[in-house]
């Protein structure tokens, strides 16, 4: 025991609730180095999202791999704290509840998959010849049309996978003397994302505004090439959407929490408002008519659980009220005009309900593995009527492109990993919120999911990541206990 004495006092705390009797004394810079990785893995994480909206959405090769980078990176801190934790409490085993266990062999399982699919491709795409060249594989094994591209997704998500454990054992390694987790880190890690994508949001607003049809100011780009088709960094409005979408119901969650907690004269958690205002007038003002409606929604159904709480007073609801409207009356002014117009037109879906029929074809000829995760823009050239055809690289259907892409197999699988970090929020041992707090973050997911229906959010990188971290959020939450904890 003297060998942890030279450590900060909150650290000695922290270290000493886990550490079990033991007859060895340990050198004060192993019992460090653990809580160094969790310092080097806030940073890191930190970094990625600083980085992934501004990096043109991370829809490029380099920015995909640099992202990637950073996973396997906060991988290795992992690993490094497991092994520095298990010298320091000379411990064969860590302390593991029963939904990590199922969701650790859930995520296994699914890179398995991903992995077996590509190491056994039916074919191996050449895009300069427009042509698939086949191989020797196994037909009962999960097998790709398109071998490139299914060892694409497989390197991205296991870099996210890597994201997600990392990020669910910093949020969970910061607990009181007597092990109850504290909610300081994921408090920074939402704010985080709220001031940057607030940022992107007002970059987007300012650069609609003045006309340019480069992202940020300096980039052209082939897709989309109208000004109106983009959003700050973003090539496709949709996906600014879908990011703002997914970040300001945590960033408003974030503030209830603190609303009711801090009973100061500081009051310095407001300034996540302004944020959430500007996140939500960045989606109004995409012209995103999948965005716009999302948005509503979403506002409505956050009314409704505020509407709930009677932790606010009278004067706090004509306050948020205010603020409702200014945010309203701010996004019509920079953007009605033009988004009144597209929602106007005929055809809501954009005429890809063609596109959606030929896709349930592919869905019934491959039903059980599928075409391979990321196959689908290369095997849907052979489902069209003609050349001339419209050839999608997505399908603006997230949900049919992943039952296409893994089949029934592996979208069971997705499911029930899904199901599973779902479930944690209603068991005790995580960090203690009220009801409220995760029904905000069930709300952007459900979001995301919902627009995923007619578009492909779930494709584009920094969405993904965006998804993962408010995904590992959750998994470190209990509802279970009334009692709330700092």
């Amino acid at each position: 025991m003297a060998g942890i004495h030279g450590l900060p006092p909150s650290w000695r705390r922290r270290l000493l609730h886990t550490m079990p009797e033991r007859p060895h004394a340990h050198p004060t810079h192993f019992a460090r180095a653990p809580f160094s990785l969790d310092a080097a893995t806030e940073v890191l994480l930190g970094l990625m999202i600083l980085f992934t909206p501004w990096a043109f959405g991370t829809t490029q090769p380099w920015s995909i791999w640099c992202m990637n980078a950073g996973g396997y990176a906060l991988g290795g801190l992992l690993i490094g704290k497991i092994i520095l934790r298990r010298r320091v409490l000379r411990s064969t085993t860590l302390p593991c509840s029963r939904g990590e266990k199922v969701l650790f062999a859930l995520t296994l399982a699914v890179l398995g998959y991903i992995l077996v699919a590509a190491w056994n491709a039916e074919f191996i795409y050449l895009p300069a010849e427009w042509r698939q060249e086949p191989r020797a594989h196994v037909a009962w094994l999960p097998h790709s049309l398109d071998r490139d591209a299914t060892w694409r997704v497989f390197w991205n998500w296991l870099a996210l996978a890597c994201v997600f454990w990392a990020a669910h054992d910093w949020l969970t390694g910061e607990r009181t003397a007597e092990g109850v987790v504290r909610g300081r880190r994921l408090r920074r890690m939402i704010c985080l994302l709220a001031a940057n994508a607030a940022l992107v949001a007002l970059e987007g607003v300012l650069q609609r505004n003045s006309g340019t049809a480069k992202l940020l100011w300096f980039m052209p780009t082939h897709d989309n090439p109208a000004a109106a088709a983009q959003f700050g960094p973003y090539a496709y409005r949709a996906n600014a959407a879908q990011f703002f979408n997914l970040v300001w119901p945590a960033a408003l969650a974030v503030w209830w929490f603190q609303h009711l907690r801090v009973r100061r004269a500081t009051q310095s958690h407001h300034w996540l408002l302004p944020c959430v205002m500007l996140l939500m007038i960045g989606s109004l003002v995409s012209l995103s008519r999948g965005g716009v409606a999302i948005t509503i929604l979403q506002l409505i159904v956050c009314a409704l659980l505020f509407l709930a709480s009677d932790a606010f007073s009278r004067r706090a609801r004509i306050g948020l009220a205010l603020g409702l409207a200014a945010t309203l009356g701010a996004a019509a002014f920079f953007g009605w005009e033009q988004l009144s117009s597209r929602l106007e037109t005929n055809d809501q879906l954009g005429g890809r309900r063609e596109t959606y029929a030929l896709a349930a074809r592919m869905a019934d000829d491959y039903p059980w593995f599928g075409t391979g995760p990321g196959s689908f823009g290369s095997v849907f050239q052979l489902y069209r009527n003609s050349p001339a055809d419209y050839w999608p690289g997505q399908l603006h259907n997230d949900w049919l492109e992943y039952l296409i892409t893994f089949g029934r197999v592996g979208g069971a699988l997705l499911l029930a990993a899904f199901v599973t970090l779902l479930a944690r929020a209603f068991r005790p041992g995580g960090q203690r919120v009220p009801w409220i707090f995760a029904a905000c973050l069930w709300t952007a997911l459900a979001g995301c999911l919902l627009h995923a229906r007619f578009d492909f959010p779930l494709q584009i990188y920094s969405i993904q990541f965006v998804f993962v971290l408010l995904c590992a959020a959750l998994f470190s939450l209990s509802v279970a206990e009334k009692k709330s904890s700092a």
